[in-house]
């Protein structure tokens, strides 16, 4: 009795799996017939395409022609010859890309290349080396996520005024220089063509006095400086080494 039950076990097993294997067989049956159905269509959808750009009707001849699919989906590429001259029989490369709708209402689009001059046989043997050949073409580019939004700024956030500083008050050149004296006397020539400057050790130029002039001494400063000027009082100040007579 234990080995009937067995066996009706076993039986009941070797059933189970037949079915599932058949089903699995159905399933790649049904795609293969519906790719071999989508190959199909592409090649008639090339032919008609070349059709109507070469205007050849009933004289367009193909002959090795097979259909790739390639990787962007819902796309098949074309591949063979055609004959360009009808009974001549002189035979160029083709390559058409054929993008089939994922629904009934889509309409296909197909784009053709024919290698019938010299540029447009270097665009058929690209394409060609890219597409003729299964899951081929350019690969379709991953979408990336959104990046996230940043968050509300509230509306009623505190108007922080910039803090104000009271404006730098310049320092007069003189305040830099070395302490002058204004004791002494006397005049001094210029040696050369001097610079006369506002203040000593090395103030802004205020004018060029010219070689040989005679001018009045009103003060000194440490590092050889005169302060100097005409009759009407001081108007600058002038190093020692640019004159000929000291006070």
């Amino acid at each position: 009795m234990h080995a009937q039950i067995t066996a009706r076990g076993m039986a009941l097993c070797l059933l189970a799996v037949s079915g599932l294997a058949l089903a699995g067989c159905n399933e790649k049956t049904a795609d293969a017939a519906a790719s071999t159905q989508q190959q199909k269509q592409a090649v008639q959808l090339a032919e008609a395409q070349l059709r109507a750009d070469q205007e050849l009707g009933r004289n367009l001849a193909l002959r090795e022609v097979r259909s790739f699919p390639q990787a962007e989906g819902d796309v098949l590429a074309v591949c063979g010859e055609m004959s360009i001259d009808g009974a001549q029989g002189h035979f160029v490369p083709f390559v058409s890309t054929v993008s089939l709708p994922a629904d009934a209402t889509g309409k296909p689009e197909v784009t053709s290349f024919l290698a019938t001059s010299g540029v447009e046989a270097t665009r058929v043997y690209v394409e060609s080396t890219s597409r003729c050949r299964d899951m081929g073409g350019p690969r379709p580019t991953l979408r990336q996520a959104a990046p996230p939004l940043l968050p509300t700024i509230p509306a009623d956030l505190p108007y922080l005024r910039q803090a104000s500083f009271p404006a730098a008050t310049p320092v007069a050149e003189a305040a830099a220089a070395p302490a002058a004296s204004t004791g002494a006397e006397g005049s001094v020539v210029t040696r050369q063509a001097a610079n006369l400057r506002s203040s000593p050790s090395g103030g802004s130029v205020l004018r060029v006095v010219a070689a040989g002039q005679s001018l009045k001494v009103y003060g000194t400063a440490p590092g050889g400086w005169y302060r100097v000027g005409d009759a009407s009082g001081p108007g600058g100040w002038m190093h020692g080494s640019m004159v000929l007579q000291h006070p």
